[in-house]
């Protein structure tokens, strides 16, 4: 059976969304690339290993962390997935939100581009500075 771009997209998502590494190898291509924050990072090995980093960094920091996904739309080969990761520390919380698009080819996602919204950075550094929690 073959799966959709939609739904290798939706499934990739919701397996960074638990932590589930394993199920998310089997969606990245061998040669996938992950563009991130200026940086190019190749290959299932060391994009997993930035997403299992900085899940561990942030749920190491926070009272409580949910990670969420929501398919927002395709544009040829390339699904666009909308993260929030909603946290807490204490009493307060914050929901950061970003896009990533992913280029899909057959079963794999070949390409994943983070997309920055505008002004979320600047909201989640102003909220991990009020809760004096340093990344």
């Amino acid at each position: 059976m073959r799966s959709s771009p939609r739904d290798i997209a939706l499934s990739l998502a919701r397996a960074l969304d638990h932590d589930d590494y394993e199920t998310a190898r089997r969606f990245i291509a061998p040669t996938c690339e992950y563009e991130l924050a200026g940086t190019l990072l190749r290959g299932p090995d060391v994009i997993l290993a930035s997403y299992r980093e900085n899940s561990e960094r942030i749920r190491t920091a926070m009272d409580e962390v949910v990670f969420e996904s929501e398919f927002e739309g395709l544009d040829g080969a390339t699904a666009t997935i909308r993260f929030s990761d909603r946290i807490r520390k204490g009493t307060e919380s914050y929901t950061y939100q970003c896009r990533q698009k992913y280029t899909i080819e057959g079963i794999h996602v070949v390409k994943i581009v983070n997309e920055e919204l505008p002004g979320e950075r600047d909201k989640a550094n102003a909220f991990m500075a009020r809760v004096g929690v340093v990344l």
